[in-house]
């Protein structure tokens, strides 16, 4: 998605990563929801991976 400027907190911790206040990436549970929540095996995870329904890239159109 791209960088972009925002307002953060005005602190760090010296001692705790940055990383625990990360949002998570587009896509990223996708496989996750699909196994415990859907019931979905591998070969239907990857038969809508290949069809483009399920992605981890961050490549939306720009308007939206």
């Amino acid at each position: 998605m791209g960088s972009y400027v925002h307002d953060s907190r005005a602190f760090r911790f010296s001692k705790t990563p940055d990383s625990q206040f990360a949002a998570p990436a587009l896509g990223e549970h996708n496989e996750y929801v699909c196994k415990e929540f859907l019931g979905l095996t591998e070969k239907e995870i990857t038969a809508l991976s290949v069809e483009g329904a399920l992605t981890g890239d961050a490549n939306l159109p720009s308007n939206w």
